[in-house]
C-alpha cells in the first residue's frame, strides 16, 4: 500500500531528478574511518566510532536490582547513569546493542526545547508551565555538557546554532509577523532566536528555496552513536549493569519485590526482580511487554545522508557551521560535519528503504536546494526507527507503583531525552516530583494500532502533499 501510495503521490510532489554519482565507498578525507561493529547499521556514525565496544554481556541466570531499564538508547542509558551516580543498584536490558537504533543513527541534533515550538507549545500548556519546561530542557543540556566533560567523551558535542530557513515566500507583513512572534517566544519562554532577514539568509545559504531565517544560538550538534556509547561507559564505571542481546520477554508482578521481567538471550533464559521497571524502549517495545506504551506510539522510518568531503565545494552552496532546518510539513535538515563532509536528513515511510533507494532520494532533495552540488558522491545512507505520541510530546509517567515509561522522543531530540530520563532517575531515587507534571500534560493514548505504522506514513505523505500545493501556489504567484 506504501509503495503504490508513494509512487503516486511521488507523481506530483517537486523532487527533480538529479544526476549525482552515488559513490562506491568512503574517501580517506576527514576522520579515520573504522569498519562497522556487529549489530551496528553501516553509517557515518559507526564509522567514525571513538568508543571501545566492550564484549556482549547477555543476561541469563536470576539477578535482583532496586532498578530494571528496558532500553539500551539514549533514554535507558541516561535514566540508568542518574541512577547509578545517585548510588542506586540497576540494570539495563538492551535487544540488540547499545546506541543500536535511533539514538544512534539521528540527525545529532541537540536542541533545547520540543518538537511542538512556538505559540503552539505555549498554547498547549500554558506560559508558566512552558517556561518551566522549556528551563528543564536547558538544564538537561547543561547535564549532557557536564557528563561529556567529566567522563572524557568523544562525541564532538560543540554549540554551532541553528538556522530554520523558510521555504514560503514572504512580504514585509510575514516578516513583521515572525518578529512578532520570535520577540514573544523569548519574552514567554527566555529563548533567545533572532530573526534573519532574506538579504541575510541568501548571503549564507545561496538558494533561491529560501527566504526569511530564524537562529537559535543554543542548539548544538554531536555524534550521537560516540554520546551514547560514552554514557553507557560512564554508567557502568558507576556500577550499572548493562546487558545486550537480551530481550524482555513480559514483566510480571513480583514476590519478594514489586516486579520481574522475565529474560531470554543466546546465553540462556533469565529472571530480573526490581522494585522499579523503567519501559524506555521506541519502536522495538512490544505488545508482549507492555502493551499501554507499545500501543501510544506511532513507528515512522527516517533517513540520514552523508556526502563524501567537500572541501572548496561547500562554500559554493552555503557557509558553515550552523545546522539547519526548513519549515516545510515535511522537512529536511542538514549540517556540515567535522571532517568536511555534509549530513543531509529527512523523508519519512512506513516500511525500510534500500541504502541504494535512500542516496537516491536524498540526493535529489538535496540538489533541488542547491544544484550546484551537483556530481557529489554520496557515501553513506542509513534509516532508523522513530516513534511519536499522539500529543507530539515525550511520554513519562507510571502505570502502576514502580511501573515507569520513559518514551515517544521522536522529533524531539536528544535534549528532552536527557531531560525526561534525568527526571524519571530524581523520581526514583528522590522522590522527586516533576514527574508528575508530564505525565498529566502528556499522558498515555492509544493511537489505533495495529495499524499505526499505516497512519504514520499516510500523514507524513499527507505533510509533503501540503508542501507542494503551497509551493506550487508560491510559483504561480498566488
Amino acid at each position: 500500500l506504501e509503495q503504490v501510495f508513494m509512487q503516486y503521490v511521488r507523481g506530483f510532489l517537486p523532487l527533480p531528478m538529479a544526476h549525482a554519482a552515488a559513490g562506491a565507498g568512503p574517501s580517506n578525507g576527514g576522520d579515520a574511518l573504522v569498519p562497522p561493529a556487529e549489530g551496528y547499521v553501516e553509517s557515518y556514525y559507526s564509522a567514525t566510532r571513538r568508543e571501545a565496544l566492550p564484549p556482549v554481556s547477555a543476561h541469563s541466570g536470576h539477578l535482583r536490582v532496586e532498578t530494571a531499564v528496558i532500553g539500551g538508547g539514549l533514554a535507558g542509558i541516561n535514566t540508568a547513569l542518574g541512577l547509578a551516580e545517585r548510588g542506586r543498584s540497576v540494570a539495563v536490558l538492551e535487544r540488540g546493542r547499545v546506541g543500536s537504533e535511533a539514538s544512534g543513527r539521528n540527525g545529532g541534533f541537540v536542541i533545547p526545547g520540543f518538537a511542538v515550538e512556538g505559540e503552539d507549545f505555549i498554547d498547549m500548556v500554558g506560559a508558566e508551565k512552558a517556561r518551566m519546561l522549556y528551563g528543564w530542557t536547558l538544564d538537561a543540556l547543561a547535564l549532557m555538557n557536564k557528563r561529556v566533560a567529566q567522563y572524557a567523551i568523544p562525541c564532538g558535542l560543540e554549540r554551532t546554532g541553528m538556522v530554520m530557513l523558510s521555504c514560503f515566500r514572504s512580504d514585509e507583513h510575514d516578516a513583521a509577523e515572525l518578529k512578532e512572534d520570535i520577540e514573544y517566544r523569548n519574552s514567554v519562554l527566555g529563548t533567545r532566536a533572532e530573526f534573519w532577514p532574506v538579504e541575510k539568509v541568501r548571503a549564507l545559504y545561496k538558494s533561491n528555496t529560501y527566504f526569511h531565517g530564524e537562529f537559535d544560538p543554543d542548539v548544538h550538534v554531536v555524534q550521537p552513536l560516540n554520546l551514547t556509547l560514552g554514557l553507557a561507559r560512564a554508567a557502568r564505571q558507576q556500577g550499572a549493569l548493562i546487558y545486550e542481546q537480551t530481550d524482555a520477554v513480559r514483566i510480571e508482578a513480583g514476590t519478594e519485590t514489586r516486579w520481574r521481567v522475565v529474560t531470554s538471550s543466546a546465553a540462556g533464559d533469565g529472571v530480573i526482580e526490581a522494585d522499579n521497571i523503567v519501559l524506555a524502549g521506541g519502536s522495538s517495545l512490544g505488545t508482549g511487554v507492555n502493551a499501554k506504551v507499545a500501543r501510544a506510539l506511532v513507528p515512522l522510518m527516517t533517513y540520514i545522508l552523508v556526502t563524501e568531503p567537500l572541501g572548496d565545494r561547500m562554500a559554493e552552496a552555503f557557509t558553515p557551521p550552523h545546522a539547519v532546518v526548513d519549515d516545510r510539513f515535511a522537512l529536511n535538515y542538514y549540517r556540515p560535519l567535522a571532517d568536511g563532509r555534509l549530513l543531509w536528513g529527512g523523508l519519512a515511510t512506513m516500511l525500510p528503504i534500500a541504502p541504494a533507494r535512500i542516496k537516491e532520494i536524498m540526493m535529489r532533495d538535496m540538489l533541488s536546494v542547491y544544484p550546484q552540488l551537483a556530481g557529489v558522491r554520496a557515501e553513506f545512507a542509513w534509516g532508523g526507527a522513530v516513534t511519536y505520541g499522539l500529543t507530539m510530546m515525550p511520554m513519562v509517567g507510571q502505570q502502576a507503583p514502580g511501573l515507569w515509561h520513559c518514551t515517544g522522543f521522536g522529533g524531539h531530540g536528544l535534549v528532552p531525552t536527557t531531560m525526561a530520563a534525568e527526571v524519571v532517575a530524581a523520581a526514583i531515587a528522590q522522590g522527586d516530583q516533576r514527574w508528575t507534571v508530564l505525565a498529566e500534560l502528556f499522558p498515555l493514548k492509544y493511537v489505533g494500532w495495529p495499524a499505526t505504522k499505516i497512519l504514520g506514513a499516510l500523514a507524513y505523505l499527507s505533510f509533503r502533499a501540503q508542501d507542494w500545493a503551497y509551493l506550487t501556489l508560491q510559483r504561480l504567484g498566488w
